[in-house]
């Protein structure tokens, strides 16, 4: 429990800038809404942002389908100011994990279709909005998941953020 506390209150601190300057620079309404529906609406929307990527990169992998996700809201680090941070050294109030999976077509010698499962890890302020923190991608069972922020999938995330979250925004009608 104490590294977990030492690792959110390190989230916190990292992010107690970024996050509030990221609010301010993109209006109030950025992706604002609960857990299940933002990761609802980033699936649908994800095989064509992470597309755009894909082909800009030069990858000949492209993404099919992203879909089957399952929210993760741990108990012991759901509410940051319970496990230490200081109500005024952070703006988070929630850490969640999104796991999801995307079918994957890779082209070559020979065309080759997969399936690769992810975990995202978000931070949700106290206004509302979702943060993306990370992005792991599970190589196979055995191996330890490989950190892909950075990535052509976690820039087309971001993109997505970007852009206000457009399926949330057509989904609140």
């Amino acid at each position: 429990m104490a590294s977990v506390v030492s690792w959110v209150a390190a989230v916190g601190l990292a992010l107690s800038l970024t996050a509030t300057s990221n609010v301010q620079a993109q209006g109030e309404r950025r992706c604002v809404a609960d857990i299940d529906r933002w990761a609802d609406a980033l699936l649908k929307d994800l095989p064509a942002y992470a597309n755009r990527q894909l082909v800009r990169s030069g990858a000949e992998t492209r993404i099919l389908a992203a879909g089957f996700p399952d929210i993760d809201v741990p108990a012991d680090i759901a509410n940051i100011s319970e496990v230490g941070a200081s109500e005024s050294a952070s703006p988070i109030e929630e850490i969640a994990r999104v796991f999801f999976s995307m079918a994957e077509r890779s082209r070559g010698s020979a065309e080759r279709r997969s399936e690769r499962a992810y975990r995202l890890l978000l931070t949700r302020d106290r206004a509302g909005h979702w943060f993306p923190l990370s992005l792991e991608i599970a190589k196979s069972a055995n191996l330890e998941p490989t950190d892909i922020t950075e990535g052509a999938v976690w820039q087309a995330i971001q993109q997505w953020q970007d852009a206000g979250c457009p399926s949330v925004e057509r989904s609140e009608g």
